[in-house]
């Protein structure tokens, strides 16, 4: 059993060395206002590429995917990790130095890519851009469902992560997140701690919840086992986020907390939260 990573990629690396000037101006004359004519740049400049490959390399932080995979990296609970990626220069170079990273602690990486948004440069016009964008994202919905669905056929652990892209390319991996039941993880660039995004709407019994909400909405322990014991749905809950059950690293139940998902189901319900 494999810990897999279907993950979309951005160009989150190449903004990070726009935003640090001090550091990218120091590389030799680094040009370009923005994403794009800084990849274009860089391609043409082979010395320049090498030092900002190292520069990605010694500052992992200036990647959000890397960012939202981090806690699941120091928890070795990345094996296998597929890249994907919009078929642009600077989607293509951040791309690569994810990878390169990555395969430096042991990662098999696998790459896919669709085309993306197309660049505003080219021939095609606002409307036909728009359009193409749109059925790209249905690649990319088939390219990660297939995933997903393939390797948990194969029992093993899989995870997306929504970090990478535009806000639809966000969008459409928690959309295959919600089809398969499968852990989708983000990490806001102001936040910098990852978070798994429910993808479940909870559709269970409310005894368990409208209980925990009698006894001041959380409870421990000995209380929190009892608890439990009555009312298994809470487990079912708990995946959808309308309560926290909390275990330590050998599964000992400690608590389990009433979120305001629950408290909002209880309301909906029409019971007192």
């Amino acid at each position: 059993m494999a810990n897999v990573h279907v993950v979309s990629c951005g160009t989150s690396i190449l903004g990070a060395m726009l935003k640090n000037r001090a550091s990218v101006d120091s590389l030799g004359g680094l040009k370009g206002d923005s994403v794009a004519e800084l990849a274009r740049y860089l391609q043409d400049h082979g010395e320049a590429l090498a030092s900002a490959r190292e520069l990605a390399l010694n500052n992992p932080g200036w990647s959000a995917e890397l960012t939202a995979m981090r806690a699941y990296l120091e928890k070795k609970e990345v094996d296998v990790a597929y890249l994907v990626q919009t078929n642009t220069p600077a989607s293509r170079l951040c791309t690569d130095w994810l990878q390169a990273y990555l395969q430096t602690k042991g990662v098999k990486v696998k790459r896919a890519k669709f085309e993306g948004y197309a660049d505003p440069g080219t021939e095609l016009g606002a409307a036909r851009r728009a359009a193409a964008f749109a059925a790209d994202l249905q690649v990319l919905r088939a390219q990660a469902l297939r995933l997903v669905v393939k390797h948990r056929a194969q029992g093993d652990n899989v995870f997306i992560g929504a970090q990478g892209g535009y806000k639809p390319e966000a969008g459409v991996m928690m959309l295959v997140g919600a089809e398969t039941h499968t852990t989708v993880y983000y990490a806001h660039e102001d936040m910098r701690e990852c978070v798994e995004i429910p993808v479940l709407i909870y559709r269970g019994k409310t005894d368990g919840l409208l209980a925990l909400n009698g006894v001041g909405g959380s409870v421990t322990s000995t209380r929190a086992g009892d608890l439990l014991a009555h009312h298994p749905e809470l487990e079912d809950a708990a995946a959808a986020y309308a309560v926290v059950i909390r275990r330590d690293g050998e599964g000992t139940l400690l608590e389990i907390d009433l979120t305001a998902y629950g408290k909002f189901l209880l309301e909906d319900a029409g019971e007192d939260a």
